[in-house]
């Protein structure tokens, strides 16, 4: 099913779009988030977006969402909009989940420079210390070429 036929079979299930003299536009692409959106109003009083996501989980909760929920997707990627990738997450809870770890310090093993890592970086610098021959870290893989 399209973005287009998905949006078009929700529509009429939106909350707000029931109430009369709502109209929903179909979703766009935010250029600065590179999320989709949906643009909202009951012109002249109102007018809002929301995110795609959040559209979806209200059509079919059958209401708006509370200041304290807020969409997760389960999978982690954030421009997969699916509805069972979905699921409503407690707002405050979200975000401590979400929040960004600072960088780990690290001594090279071949040639003394300090280095930081984090996200993927960190995560395969962690694994490979758990191996039994490791001598890392090492700041660059030719580092690693050099002094193995």
């Amino acid at each position: 099913m399209t973005i287009e036929e998905e949006f078009e079979s929700l529509r009429g299930q939106h909350p707000l779009y029931r109430s009369p003299g709502w109209t929903v536009s179909p979703p766009y692409l935010n250029e600065r988030t590179l999320r989709r959106h949906v643009f909202i109003e009951n012109y002249p009083n109102h007018k809002t977006t929301r995110i795609y996501a959040k559209f979806i989980m209200e059509c079919k909760l059958g209401r708006l969402l509370t200041d304290e929920e807020t969409v997760h997707h389960k999978n982690t990627v954030e421009f997969d909009d699916r509805i069972d990738n979905l699921e409503i997450r407690d707002k405050h809870k979200h975000l401590s989940e979400h929040k960004i770890k600072p960088p780990e310090i690290f001594t090279c093993k071949g040639c003394g420079t300090i280095f930081s890592a984090k996200g993927v970086q960190l995560s395969k610098i962690k694994t490979r210390m758990k191996e039994p021959n490791y001598n890392g870290p090492y700041c660059t893989w030719e580092c690693y070429i050099n002094n193995r």
